[in-house]
């Protein structure tokens, strides 16, 4: 009985041993991840980048080179057609 007892006392041990590493180590990871998703979101994205947000999803942004001429648009012509 007195063998049983120091056996398990013995796994007790072990497995809060166990705990205690797993713990350190989820610690660890969690710093990891959330210093990680930090440096992402402070991120500064300007018009000229393309951002990936998954490997299939994808945000282009238009170049200012690729604007036409303002005069090209026929502003006036829409601007009034929206009014009448």
């Amino acid at each position: 009985m007195i063998t049983l007892n120091t056996e398990k006392n013995n796994q007790v041990a072990s497995l809060q041993q166990k705990i205690k590493y797993l713990h350190r180590e989820t610690a660890a990871s969690t710093l990891e991840v959330s210093s990680q998703s930090h440096t992402a979101s402070s991120e500064i994205y300007t018009l000229t980048e393309t951002v990936l947000h998954n490997e299939n999803l994808h945000r282009d942004y238009i170049k200012s080179s690729n604007l036409s001429e303002p005069s090209s648009f026929s502003s006036n012509q829409k601007n009034n057609d929206i009014i009448n």
